[in-house]
């Protein structure tokens, strides 16, 4: 993967959703489900000592919902041995790579899609689950603040 330049998004916390939803009463999970548990931190150590670029993602809509639970795939990319700026880089940086986007970083000629936090993600990352402390900017234009939309885009007349 890495001599190929291939991205690897490990979906942690898929793995770690499966233990989150309790069993029927009398099931337990299964050896593959825990033996699973365990290699995702092997095959995560083995990809960044191998120089694979690894990005964030969660596989939303498989028992997590859409935006709300992506800071805890960043919590385990620290769990497993990131750092917390590495593993929003992940989200950002590495991910806009990966889908050819021209932005994941503040840079001059990008696109200015960006998040100011009302806190330190560095310090505790579920900050950024709380959405009523976070303000979101796509192209430079805010379009979010506090949860709630700020901006939408005009409604076109028909044809």
């Amino acid at each position: 993967m890495a001599e190929r330049g291939t991205f690897l998004v490990p979906t942690l916390l898929v793995n770690e959703r499966n233990f989150e939803v309790t069993p029927k009463p009398g099931q337990v999970h299964s050896d593959w489900a825990l033996a699973s548990r365990d290699a995702k931190w092997v095959s995560l150590e083995k990809a960044r000592k191998a120089g694979i670029r690894i990005g964030a993602g969660t596989d939303a809509g498989f028992m997590i919902p859409h935006g709300t639970m992506h800071w805890r795939e960043l919590a385990l990319l620290v769990q497993g041995g990131f750092s917390p700026l590495e593993a929003i880089e992940a989200a950002t940086r590495v991910n806009a790579e990966l889908m050819g986007l021209n932005s994941g970083v503040i840079e001059t000629g990008r696109f200015a899609d960006f998040v100011v936090v009302d806190g330190d993600p560095l310090a505790d990352l579920s900050v950024l689950a709380d959405t009523t402390r976070l303000t979101v900017y796509m192209n430079g234009v805010e379009v979010a603040r506090g949860g709630q939309l700020t901006w939408r885009p005009p409604v076109m007349a028909p044809y």
